[in-house]
């Protein structure tokens, strides 16, 4: 029994752990810091990002642990800064983040010449919106790996000396070039330009500028905390002139008003069986019912009738195959008037001249007088000779 409890007590402790180590996250980015020279240097991400937040989105989740692959001098430093501006030196490859915070830095210090490699491989956080322990591991490569870089030796300033004039000591020198103004080869500030973009810390140099303008800009404002405010304010002001607004009730309050439970009814009585109804005398027992035997009504027919006769009863008609003749006695109108006619007076040309000649036209005389008659005098009719020859035959030109 005792070996149950204490089973039973175990198992209680360890499941809150084992319910919320339940998030694993691969990050495809890098958080880390390679240098060779003395100077302090943040470790960052790949965009020089040097905050390291418990969610890199969200911002909600607190920073517990972190875990570091590193290859430091003995008298490098690594550091951890909290939002306060606190610091603690961390030891080992390990890190265990109290108190803690939303995000922390890590800083190396580095007092002595000579390669430092440190990179972060897993951080772990407390996701407190989604209840979950979160597991995030930094997969992406290094831009450069541990064994790459050597020491920037420090440059000697080269003396600069004048050129001795030869040849006599009247002759003057010749023209000089100002710096940075005779081409790219002479150019001092391109010189410079490709040395610092050529240098291995330029992320380091550029996330520093980036953290310290962050810094400078304040905080973005809690919106949820303002609007709690502008809340409480709003019904506060409305209180002056409403009254004091009351709380809003709970579901429980709500399902109370809302449910109402329906009444009983009461079947237990004993004498329910026997309960006879109140009812005039005579109407104790069940009377038959017959609808002759009830007050008769006096029905008044006021309805007058009338009939529908044949269309051809009262109408003269021709019986089928009968011709009708005009002027027949039985080609009658049935006393239906016709319709009038109606006349339209048509126009009557005009006479009219015909065009161009406006003389009148001849007319013959009644008497045109005797027609002429050929005289009966004459001689014989001539008759032709026999003479011969050739008897001429009309004959067409072509």
């Amino acid at each position: 029994m005792t070996k149950k409890l204490i089973l039973v007590l175990v198992g209680l402790i360890l499941a809150p752990t084992i319910a919320l180590a339940a998030v694993t996250v691969n990050v495809n980015n890098y958080f880390f810091a390679h240098t060779a020279n003395p100077g302090t240097y943040y470790l960052h991400l790949r965009s020089g990002d040097t905050t390291m937040w418990g969610d890199f989105v969200q911002h909600d989740a607190k920073v517990l642990q972190v875990d570091f692959e590193r290859h430091l001098l003995s008298s490098d430093k690594l550091y951890a800064e909290y939002p306060d501006g606190s610091e603690e030196l961390i030891t080992g490859s390990s890190y265990t983040v109290k108190p803690l915070n939303w995000w922390i830095k890590l800083k190396l210090v580095k007092s002595a010449a000579g390669e430092s490699y440190v990179r972060v491989t897993h951080m772990q956080a407390d996701d407190q919106r989604a209840g979950d322990i979160v597991d995030y591991y930094f997969l992406d490569n290094t831009p450069t790996q541990y064994g790459d870089l050597t020491p920037t030796p420090t440059p000697t300033p080269t003396p600069t000396t004048e050129p001795t004039p030869t040849g006599g000591g009247n002759q003057s020198p010749g023209p000089t070039e100002s710096p940075g103004t005779g081409g790219g080869e002479g150019c001092t500030s391109c010189e410079t330009i490709t040395n610092l973009l050529a240098c291995p810390e330029w992320d380091t140099y550029m996330g520093e500028w980036t953290d310290a303008i962050k810094a400078a800009l304040p905080p973005p404002p809690d919106w949820n905390h303002i609007a709690d405010l502008i809340g409480t304010a709003t019904i506060d002001h409305l209180g002056n002139y409403l009254g004091v607004v009351p709380a809003s009730p709970s579901q429980q309050q709500l399902n109370q008003q809302i449910t109402v439970d329906l009444p009983t009814m009461d079947s237990g009585s004993s004498a329910a069986s026997s309960l006879v109804p109140i009812v005039p005398a005579g109407y104790e027992q069940p009377k038959p019912f017959d609808i002759t035997s009830g007050p008769q009504i006096e029905i008044k027919d006021e309805s007058k009738p009338f009939e529908i006769f044949d269309p051809l009863s009262n109408m003269q008609y021709d019986d089928p195959g009968v011709p009708v003749l005009p002027g027949s006695t039985s080609n009658s109108n049935g006393g239906i008037t016709p319709p009038g006619k109606v006349d339209i007076p048509e126009a009557m040309p005009s006479k009219t001249a015909p065009p161009g000649n406006n003389d009148p036209v001849p007319i013959p005389s009644a008497n045109p007088g005797t027609m002429p008659v050929p005289g009966q005098a004459g001689g014989p009719i001539p008759v032709p000779g026999n003479v011969g020859g050739e008897i001429p035959i009309p004959r067409r030109e072509i």
